[in-house]
């Protein structure tokens, strides 16, 4: 279904750009810009940045490069130009609809999040069969914390220096 696409393109950008659940809050689908070397946009509202804090707006980009099996960046932006999708907001993740054909247009909370996560884990498959990619037990293993720490996680097992994974995932931001 349309909207469970949408929402593992919401979960790999999280995955690649080291995003919080909550940043989602504070990305502008209209104002996300494929550039020549990936997708640029900001995060206007999150926890370390906003109109009453001292960092107001916080860049993301995430390179055309960033995929592992199968590009899927534009394809994932492609989903946002749907009609379903496609209506002025000023947050990323909509709650679905009943039959996941699209948005209800609410904002999806931490806990819709949740057990959205926990279904899209349960509904992947093995590549070229249908049987389950994971025990369904597994699902409970990741959280919406998960997405911010995973390639910062993998840096760290390659003995990339902290002072340059903390850039990664604005571990440690500071007003300029």
């Amino acid at each position: 279904p349309l909207y469970a696409r949408f929402y593992a393109f919401t979960k790999l950008l999280r995955h690649w750009c080291s995003l919080r659940w909550d940043d989602t809050n504070g990305i502008v689908p209209a104002e996300l810009q494929m550039r020549a070397r990936g997708l640029a946009g900001l995060l206007e509202r999150t926890k370390t940045s906003g109109p009453d804090k001292e960092v107001k707006v916080l860049p993301i980009f995430l390179s055309r490069e960033a995929w592992i099996s199968k590009e899927w960046l534009e394809t994932g932006l492609l989903l946002l130009e749907e009609p379903e999708l496609a209506f002025a907001r000023d947050y990323l993740v909509p709650l679905p609809n009943a039959d996941l054909s699209g948005s209800s247009g609410l904002r999806a909370q931490y806990s819709d999040a949740l057990s959205l996560t926990r279904d899209l884990w349960r509904f992947l498959a093995c590549p070229g069969s249908h049987e389950a990619l994971l025990l369904p037990e597994a699902a409970f293993f990741w959280s919406e914390h998960s997405d911010r720490a995973g390639v910062t996680g993998w840096l760290a097992a390659l003995g990339i220096p902290k002072d340059q994974r903390d850039f990664l995932g604005r571990w440690a931001v500071s007003a300029m």
